[in-house]
């Protein structure tokens, strides 16, 4: 599982996309449906989500958060990527649940287990 560190400094004002790990599989299109594990913080520290602990989750691309959709577009199946989303690509006005303050940066880790066009 992996373990997340913010710095103490401004978020980036950007959406921020930074492979840890690269993956040999194939690459992700804005078309797939993806599997993949995720930890969900906000830029002071919170966790909001670990799926590493609920189990896999699987979408439509598409069908995220637009800066997880730029982010992992592109990345290749068995990658851990972290992703720095600034609030115009997140959730600008806040959420309910779970709770985001509106203006909130998030940041992702996400490990993309599996990729196949969508249906």
């Amino acid at each position: 599982v992996p373990e997340v560190t913010m710095p103490k400094t401004d978020p980036p004002t950007a959406l921020t996309v930074q492979p840890i790990i690269k993956g040999a599989g194939a690459k992700v299109t804005a078309a797939d449906t993806i599997t993949f594990n995720y930890r969900w913080y906000t830029w002071d520290g919170q966790l909001l989500e670990d799926s590493y602990k609920s189990g896999a989750q699987q979408y439509q691309l598409s069908g995220l958060l637009p800066g997880m959709a730029k982010g992992l577009t592109g990345q290749t199946v068995g990658s851990r990527v972290l992703l720095i989303v600034p609030p115009a690509d997140g959730y600008p006005n806040g959420n309910a649940t779970p709770k985001i303050e509106k203006n909130t940066t998030l940041v992702l880790v996400v490990d993309l287990l599996f990729a196949a066009p969508s249906q």
